[in-house]
């Protein structure tokens, strides 16, 4: 009976330290997350024939992507509030990852970083006709060594997910 708790508080520690390392909890790992997001909040604003967003807030507690969907259909910006959309779901970053930047623009060669904190907060609309905003996200870790990015095509909604800006 002892052997099977040490094993389980042993197994429960193993857990815990190796849980900040997985690939999700890196900038690419989130990357591929974010650029997943974007792909079914553009899907949605076809199938349900209303604008969706998703918009990045910063808080105290940190960084947050929200999704939003239209209250109405048709294509159309309407401001993004509680009047005009309803919240779908909140995403947010692993703790050690930021989103470090974002340009609208579809950044896909090396150099195209501006900055720290530039153009965040944010938000990008989906249309449903299939059409959205063109942005890079630019992605880090909070030691600025791991990064990556997110480029999205205005055209088409879909992403490019790069590992190194």
């Amino acid at each position: 009976m002892v052997v099977l708790i040490i094993v389980a508080v042993l197994s429960a520690m193993a857990t815990v330290m190796l849980r900040g390392t997985s690939y999700a909890g890196t900038p690419n790992g989130f990357a591929e997350e974010l650029a997943a997001e974007i792909e079914a909040a553009s899907r949605a604003a076809i199938a349900t024939r209303r604008p969706h967003a998703i918009q990045l807030t910063t808080d105290v507690s940190g960084q947050h992507l929200i999704v939003w969907r239209a209250k109405s259909e048709g294509l159309g910006s309407p401001a993004i509030n509680t009047t005009n959309f309803d919240q779908v779901r909140v995403l947010n970053p692993p703790r050690d990852v930021t989103i470090d930047a974002v340009v609208g623009s579809t950044t896909i060669t090396t150099g195209g970083h501006p900055g720290s904190g530039f153009g965040v907060p944010c938000a990008m609309m989906f249309q449903p006709d299939g059409s959205a905003q063109a942005l890079t996200f630019y992605i880090t870790d909070l030691k600025g060594t791991r990064k990556a990015r997110v480029a999205v095509y205005a055209v088409t909604a879909m992403t490019y997910v790069l590992n190194d800006w």
